[in-house]
């Protein structure tokens, strides 16, 4: 029940059930000195306030920092009606989209530079199922952000790279669909889990389209397991060394261009999808083909996914899919990175010794009486699969599940498995990929690389010599992926230093970007067929 009250500095507060959400005395000087204790002398970008109250906390926060972005969510819909300085972006129950919804619209990478987050405690005490809901939707949504800038720091470039050598190389590129729509999907990811699942396969193997990650090749290998398709879209160079390492060869591939080059050299067909990079749309746009869209997820099991769902009609059963460690083992073996570790042992060094310290540092076991691990990252991964739709996560089940909960999504043994899906279903011959036609040859690819990088260079240049602000949204997104870390540095130069400084490291900025696509350009006109 919400009431409103006089204070007895004549403003207004309100009480839930009899609580008070604001001072009885002054509200306003109860804002101003809960903001500076929150915040203190950080000078932040943008702003979530969560548990928004009646607006005393919000005009507290845009009187101290004007400059700042403010986004308010409030716990409950009549105390938003009932706010008298609101955010430039609101959310409250009744705005029509779930919090994590409303979160992933909302946060982008390059914002988390400048971001803080404070809750106004009496409403997160008068609300705190709705609070505990609203803070771990926002710390996954910050994990995956964080992740995500991580990983585009470390791989930015690199996917850029990709992108260009794999349009120039690869041939035979399949359109249509990578699987028949009425025959179930069986993804193999590689956790410790898919060593108890060999029997499944052998003994169903022609009532389901079997798909393997990267990292299950060698698995593959060992039991003489061809897959279907292989979906990978990891950029480095161990990934493919799963391809490599496994012995296997002319495989169909599924996998986006920023995925690690040199597949070229044991792939039978490649069946293209798209992540919406920036980098991958200016090379694409020149085949008249809409590839079909599976967003990056941070996670290669999550492409595979989408995909299967995007394709099939039929349910997806996930092997391998564990989310952890399993003592000191993160692979089913044999796995390809556990070889190298192995064949790198020494008396002194030895192999179960060099497993133990990849995994004490990182992943912690769960409790005395399990063997289990895992970590941050492993946790956001699951975080990703929770957050799939209800109706979608009816179609997903998992075989053999690690102690690692994923909500929603079900879980079966063989026998069950067996009983509920493959009697019917009998797999086909038929291969619904067809080849993507028109597809340009190879000195066409190579013409329409160099028409991109010129076209991206003659942007750069305009930003010189005068890089504040930056105008064109092509030129930040290029400086995003190439120098990830000295653009957020920008930014906050920008922010606390002012423009003259800002100006200075904008042009150095430019001039690095520039000489990469340089060097990239000289190296694609320099490649030949061979």
């Amino acid at each position: 029940m919400l009431n409103t009250i006089e204070s007895k500095s004549g403003q207004k507060t309100v009480s839930i059930n009899g609580v008070l959400l604001h001072s009885a005395y002054d509200p306003e000087k109860e804002a101003r000195r809960f903001v500076t204790e929150a915040i203190g002398k950080k000078s932040p970008a943008l702003i979530f306030l969560l548990g928004a109250g009646i607006g005393y906390v919000g005009k507290a926060l845009k009187e101290r920092f004007p400059e700042a972005k403010l986004i308010c969510m409030y716990y409950s819909t009549p105390l938003y009606e009932q706010s008298f300085c609101r955010g430039e972006i609101n959310w409250h129950p009744q705005a029509g989209t779930d919090v994590a919804d409303f979160l992933y619209a909302r946060l982008s990478e390059p914002d988390l530079e400048g971001l803080e987050y404070i809750e106004w405690p009496p409403c997160g005490k008068s609300f705190s199922k709705l609070s505990g809901q609203v803070h771990k939707a926002l710390h996954q949504v910050i994990r995956e952000l964080n992740g995500s800038v991580v990983t585009t720091a470390g791989a930015g470039r690199l996917w850029i790279k990709n992108t260009f050598y794999n349009f120039l190389h690869l041939d035979n590129i399949m359109g249509g669909s990578p699987c028949t729509k009425t025959l179930p999907i069986v993804i193999m990811a590689s956790g410790p889990s898919l060593e108890q699942s060999y029997p499944l396969v052998k003994k169903h193997r022609s009532n389901f389209s079997l798909w393997a990650l990267p990292s299950a090749l060698g698995y593959c290998r060992q039991h003489d397991i061809l897959p279907d398709l292989v979906v990978v879209t990891d950029p480095g160079y161990y990934s493919a060394y799963h391809f490599y390492g496994s012995g296997l060869r002319r495989l169909r591939l599924a996998m986006p261009l920023s995925a690690c080059r040199g597949l070229w050299t044991i792939q039978d067909s490649v069946f293209l999808f798209a992540q919406d990079t920036f980098f991958e749309r200016a090379v694409l746009a020149s085949l008249g083909h809409r590839l079909p869209l599976v967003p990056s997820n941070g996670t290669v099991a999550g492409s595979a996914l989408l995909l299967a769902l995007a394709y099939s009609v039929q349910p997806v059963v996930l092997l391998g899919l564990d989310m952890c460690f399993k003592d000191v083992f993160s692979h089913a073996r044999p796995a390809a990175f556990q070889e190298l570790l192995y064949h790198s042992s020494l008396r002194t060094a030895p192999f179960l010794g060099g497993l133990y310290d990849r995994v004490v540092g990182t992943a912690p076991p769960k409790g005395k009486n399990t063997t289990y691990r895992t970590s941050s990252a492993y946790a956001t991964y699951a975080g990703w699969f929770s957050r799939l739709p209800a109706e979608t996560r009816k179609r997903i089940f998992r075989v053999h599940p690690s102690p690692v909960d994923l909500p929603g999504i079900g879980s079966m043994d063989e026998i069950q498995l067996a009983k509920h899906f493959w009697p019917r279903h009998n797999k086909s011959a038929h291969n619904p990929s067809i080849p993507l036609r028109p597809y340009p040859a190879f000195r066409q690819r190579k013409t329409i690389l160099a028409s991109v990088l010129r076209n991206w260079l003659d942007s750069l240049n305009q930003e010189l010599p005068a890089p504040f602000p930056l105008r064109q949204p092509l030129v930040r997104e290029l400086l995003y992926f190439i120098c990830t870390q000295k653009l957020l540095e920008y930014k906050r130069c920008l922010r606390l230093e002012g423009p003259d400084r800002a100006k200075t490291l904008g042009g150095s900025l430019i001039r690095e970007t520039a000489d990469f696509l340089r060097r990239l350009k000289r190296k694609i006109t320099a490649e030949d067929t061979a």
